[in-house]
């Protein structure tokens, strides 16, 4: 049995939005869709007290009679009660403009270079001869010159300035028996296009061609001379100077060695004028070009950077606009660009259909477009016009996107800052910048190494230890730390301390101290003992990853000159090794106490023949405190033959009664100058010096291949790994068979000069083999001590085969492929070359070898490849062919695979048989990024699109693990998917991102947010049975949409205001009294005179919000949390100007304060929840109407 009788009336409740979205209904009785017959009674389609409905609007100004009640027929409703309030509905709105070229689009003058809106190349290059550095080249027997012609003087002499280019002072002479030219520096133009012009301002004088001869000619895209000016057959005197403008744009294309000279000569015997005198020159493009014309020698001339501007397509809900969405206020926009030092640029929001600046929104700067704060029912289609002018080098910004409509994007163009990313524990990695080594310690076990270095071998009574720890691993994401204690050889700590190094550091030098200086002597030694840990994620731990050990004694304090048993100076050069143009430093250190009379040190640099290079001294004053110091710096090294020299120092005590200096200590210490054919003769610095560290003290040696054919000559190659300093080093290299008997060898090279390092090639010229065999390549790496024996410090070997080879062939098990690359990250502009060579010998049997490579996309597609053909040689030979690609240039950033395959043919019948083929993985990063480790993150600043949202969509160039968080404004952080819609539980109006790295090293390169917002209704109202009566509504102008107050008193989006002296002005606005979330409120001087000063929210006489200034011409103002809860705190003590089933509204104030001028206040803003909650008894008018019109319904039902 159904519930309500047997029969029941259906009454329509139609509901109008004025702006279309949907709408929320708690209720009692009991309702059915709308459009469909009502059905048989029955339990199932009937809604329970409590349900709720959504009506939805599908566009402004849209009525529904969704709603409906039913009642029994037999029965009048007694009461009614509902809850009313906006439900979110989605208006995606969201578009990005990077299609510069769209037909929508207004260029004019600016550049798209490789995707990117820039300024343009120059447009024109200027010679005005103001500077010596001209560039021209001047023919001294013309009597070519810049300056200006003495007997025109100035300003007769030049056409601007103080100096022009000229051929001679007062007239030409007779008979000049050649041409003499002023030729131009060469100009860069190989890639230009278009129209180009040279133009330029003469005072010519010169007799009718038949007798003298002045001449212009351009250099042509060939290399040749070509005449564009030959003076004509009757005389030219010109009394001033006259603008001259030739069409070169033939010889300017495509020619990157352009350039212009001028000819006087010959003449004949008779009769003269001035000849040339020419200033402001220009190669000027006339129309639109394309490339870009410069200097082959940079700083010649003046480059012109024309200025430009660009308009996007209209965007808005306007019919025929290019991005069309649904009628309602626009979102903000955001610039994602690059911008240089000094250049120039704004944004201005102009009509979308006329054209027409809309004010308050004129020559903006900044990344951020605040279009919410434009009456959007006034202007149905907008677009955005951007200006742009270079600096003085030519660069100006580059625009990568402008994303619109709620969607933001960041390729960290430039270094973030806590407006806009805080990085917490990551680090940003600008483009172009190599990315660092993520092999981080405690990440593999094998790079971590900890190093100790004191600052002396022996320290006396009063010094304080001091030493450099050196961690050989990256410090990044995980917690690392060094602990280090300094103990007696009983046992005893004297000393201790923790160092923890900051996630995400890079250093990896740490300076230790200790905390107190040495009270008495030790003697055997102390032990210092570092050790370096990192955290275990899994336990909480910290686990020893490495540790080092050294030792030192500690002597009695010493009085300088009186019973030392130790050396009282010692001396150190800052460098052991000093290139070419170094600067010498060194240090004197006394180690005793220069007790009561004054002390003297003398230092001197001698070179290794005794000859002094330089000398100095300096006196220490006496006292009871320990230890004095001299620091020497000397230029007299600059640049003098490369050898080893000596620095030396003593120390004097001064007799009192003689009062001389008596010497007591010396000390010196050898130095090595590099000449400069040394330097860079290796191709690393290593950390340690051979034989300082037997781990370090490397030698690395091996085959050139591992397999040679019989009677090949041998090749290898060996490489030093540590740095060749102080004492002599030797290699030694040969090569035994298999038994161990040496064939080859040993051969010896040495050296006794410092070099960083040492790699070379080795050849056996006489080593060939005539059978087949396995072979070993020795080596050992020697040092020389202070006896003069050799120590072997390191060794190294390698293994290579000699067989019958008859060259590649498909059953060689040798037809292999070696190939070396550029480098696995490459850059916009960086080109990937490689070098690719046989692992078998080229055939000799008429065979061809083939190489084909190729350069592929992750799922396989071709980006770029080639190929090359080895021919057949008539002996055995080995090949090699190194490719280049610009793939870079013109593909998008990610992983890449290069890929060589290498052919035989088969000489019966053309065919290619496959003997080998090679990848090799290719990064391209072409943005910036942020990277980190376990742990760290980056967290954005509050993101404020301008308008409510409900849902938020982010997406990114991301590489490893990632937790993605967002929080809205009235939340905590919730996580998150990349790509994919998260809807939070009330509409917001802020939100922010975090992301956080879950894996040992990632990177971020690019961040993409949409908002998804909220479309909600202005002015709705309810009318029962569609009569025009309405019985319930929320009409009236001064509240503006339901749930977002983007109204003032008067109903209007903005208000102007002129102030005729300094003050304030001041509008009014209803402002909600329950559950604000956000506010916002923009003043702006339409003068842009920078006239704002301050700008103020007030309920009464009391200020809620009051922002002074230093004098602007835009403010918006963003309530913070706390300024929210002393508003609601207020609101709530006021009485409500309006106040309607639950929703009731308090008149405030925004006041601005300012100079005299026009002003703008708009871009209103204040979300806060909407919800009207109806309940009427029998004797109000909606349930009156709803009984009245049930009488004249229909019944349905059994």
């Amino acid at each position: 049995m159904a519930r309500g009788g047997s029969f029941r009336t259906s009454i329509c409740l139609v509901i109008l939005f004025i702006l279309g979205g949907s709408i929320s209904f708690g209720i009692l009785p009991l309702l059915s869709d709308a459009g469909q017959e009502l059905p048989e009674t029955s339990d199932g389609l009937l809604s329970q007290e409590g349900d709720s409905v959504v009506v939805d609007f599908p566009s402004a100004g849209a009525s529904s009679s969704q709603l409906k009640l039913e009642i029994p027929h037999d029965q009048t409703l007694q009461t009614l009660g509902m809850t009313v309030s906006p439900h979110p509905k989605a208006r995606e709105m969201a578009f990005t403009l990077d299609d510069w070229n769209h037909p929508d689009a207004i260029n004019y003058d600016l550049s798209v270079e490789d995707g990117y809106l820039s300024v343009p190349k120059a447009s024109s290059i200027e010679f005005d001869f103001e500077s010596i550095d001209h560039g021209w080249s001047l023919a001294s027997g013309g009597g070519w010159k810049v300056g200006h012609d003495s007997s025109l003087g100035l300003p007769g002499g030049v056409n601007s300035g103080s100096n022009a280019l000229y051929s001679f002072d007062g007239n030409y002479p007779n008979s000049l028996g050649t041409t003499y030219w002023a030729t131009s520096p060469p100009i860069e133009c190989g890639e230009c296009t278009g129209s180009w012009s040279l133009n330029y301002y003469r005072r010519l004088g010169v007799e009718s061609s038949t007798w003298d001869h002045a001449y212009v000619q351009v250099r042509s895209v060939s290399g040749s001379w070509v005449q564009i000016y030959h003076n004509p057959s009757s005389p030219v005197n010109e009394q001033q100077f006259t603008f001259q403008s030739h069409v070169v744009s033939s010889y300017v294309n495509g020619n990157d060695n352009f350039q212009v000279r001028f000819g006087i000569g010959s003449s004949d015997t008779i009769v003269q004028y001035t000849g040339w005198n020419v200033d402001d020159l220009s190669i000027t493009c006339t129309t639109v070009c394309g490339g870009e014309i410069f200097p082959v020698d940079p700083g010649l001339g003046t480059l012109v950077y024309p200025n430009g501007s660009w308009t996007s397509p209209s965007f808005g809900y306007a019919n025929g606009a290019s991005y069309q969405w649904s009628e309602g206020p626009y979102a903000s926009m955001n610039v994602d660009f690059a911008a240089n030092p000094d250049a120039q640029w704004n944004w201005t929001v102009v009509n979308g259909t006329t054209f027409e600046s809309i004010e308050g929104h004129v020559n903006q700067t900044g990344e951020f477009v605040d279009l919410s704060s434009i009456d959007w029912e006034k202007y149905p289609s907008l677009r955005l016009k951007i200006e742009m002018a270079g600096n003085a080098s030519g660069f100006g910004p580059q625009i990568r996107s402008i994303n619109g409509g709620g969607a933001l994007n960041d390729a960290f163009f430039t270094q973030p800052s806590p407006s806009n990313w805080d990085l917490n524990g990551s680090e940003y990695v600008p483009l172009h910048e190599n990315l660092p080594d993520t092999r981080g310690c405690g990440y593999d076990e094998n790079m971590a190494k900890i190093t100790i270095d004191a600052d002396y071998n022996s320290y006396v009574e009063g010094e304080t230890f001091a030493a450099e720890i050196y961690a050989d691993c990256q410090l990044i994401g995980i917690s690392t730390r060094v602990n280090w204690q300094l103990q007696t050889n009983s046992g005893l700590i004297l000393d201790n301390g923790i160092f923890s190094y900051t996630p995400g550091s890079q250093s990896k030098t740490l300076s230790l101290t200790g905390q107190n200086p040495f009270t008495q002597s030790y003697v055997p030694s102390l032990t210092l003992t570092a050790t370096i840990e990192s955290e275990n994620i899994s336990t909480g731990f910290f686990d020893e990853l490495a540790s080092d050990v050294i030792f030192f004694d500690v002597y009695e304090n010493d009085v300088c000159g009186q019973n030392e048993h130790l050396t009282s100076v010692e001396i150190s050069s800052v460098n052991d090794t000093y290139m070419p143009l170094d600067t010498f430093s060194g240090e004197i250190f006394s180690r005793c106490v220069p007790v009561g009379d004054s002390m003297k040190t003398q230092w001197q640099i001698t070179n290794s023949d005794g000859n002094l290079i330089t000398s100095g001294s300096d006196l220490w004053v006496g006292g009871s405190i320990p230890f004095d110091s001299s620091s020497i710096t000397s230029n007299a090294i600059y640049n003098i033959t490369g050898g080893h020299y000596l620095f030396s120092a003593n120390i004097s005590r001064l007799n009192t009664s003689s009062n001389q200096y008596v010497e007591f200590d010396s000390d010196s210490i050898q130095f090595e100058i590099l000449n400069q054919s040394d330097v860079g003769s290796g191709p690393f610095e290593f950390q340690s010096d051979c034989g300082t560290d037997g781990n370090d003290s490397t030698v690395e040696i091996h085959s050139g291949y591992q397999s040679y054919a019989i009677g090949e000559q041998f090749l290898g190659a060996y490489a030093v790994g540590c740095n060749l300093v102080e004492k002599p080093v030797q290699l030694n290299w040969w090569i035994e068979n298999s038994t161990g008997f040496v064939l080859e060898g040993p051969n010896s090279e040495e050296w006794t000069s410092t070099l960083l390092s040492k790699f070379a090639t080795i050849s056996a010229p006489s080593f060939a083999p005539s059978y087949p065999g396995d072979f070993l390549l020795q080596s050992s790496l020697n040092q020389q001590d202070e006896t003069g024996n050799w120590e072997e410090i390191s060794t190294s070997n390698s293994t290579f085969t000699y067989s019958e080879n008859e060259g590649c062939s498909v059953a060689e098990e040798n037809s292999f492929i070696v190939s070396y690359d550029s480098g696995m990250t490459l850059y916009d502009e960086e080109s990937y070359s490689a070098t690719i060579s046989t692992g078998c010998l080229i055939p000799d049997r008429g065979e061809r070898i083939k190489i084909d490579w190729d350069i592929l996309s992750t799922d396989g597609s071709l980006v770029d490849s080639g190929s090359d053909i080895w021919p057949s040689h008539s002996i055995l030979s080995r090949m090699s062919t190194t490719f280049t690609s610009q793939f870079a240039k013109n593909s998008p950033q990610g992983e890449y695979v290069f890929k060589v395959m290498m052919y035989l043919e088969d000489s019966t019948n053309s065919s290619w048989s496959l003997l080998d083929s090679f990848e090799e993985p290719i990064s391209k990063r072409t943005s910036q990024t942020i990277y980190g480790a376990i742990g760290s993150s980056i967290t954005s600043a509050w993101l404020s699109p301008g308008l409510p949202f409900y849902a938020i969509e982010i997406d990114g160039v991301t590489h490893s693990n990632l937790k993605l968080e967002v929080m809205n404004d009235q939340g905590a952080w919730v996580t998150a998917s990349f790509n994919a819609q998260h809807e939070f539980s009330h509409i917001s109006y802020n939100a922010k991102l975090r992301i956080t790295g879950e894996s040992s090293y990632w990177n971020v390169s690019e961040v993409s947010v949409e908002f998804i917002f909220s479309e909600l209704p202005y002015a709705p109202f309810i009318d029962v049975g569609w009569d025009q009566e309405k019985e319930w509504s929320f009409e009236n102008p001064s509240i503006g949409t339901w749930g977002w107050q983007d109204r003032f008193w008067d109903g209007n989006f903005s208000h102007q205001t002129t102030l005729t002296n300094n003050g304030q002005a001041v509008i009014d606005v209803w402002i909600p009294k329950q559950d604000i979330h956000h506010f916002q409120v923009t003043a702006t001087d339409l003068d842009s005179a920078n006239g704002l000063e301050g700008l103020n929210v007030l309920i009464g006489s009391q200020a809620i919000v009051s922002r002074d200034f230093f004098s602007t011409s835009k403010y918006q103002l963003e309530m913070d949390e706390q300024e929210r809860a002393t508003l609601f705190g207020e609101l709530a003590n006021r009485p409500a100007i309006f106040d309607r089933e639950g929703q009731s509204f308090v008149l405030a104030k925004v006041e601005i304060i300012a100079n005299p001028g026009r002003y703008l206040i708009n871009g209103l803003g204040i979300g806060y929840h909407a919800q009207s909650e109806i309940e009427y008894g029998a004797m109000d008018w909606f349930v009156k109407t709803i009984n009245s019109q049930r009488l004249n319904l229909p019944s349905s039902g059994t």
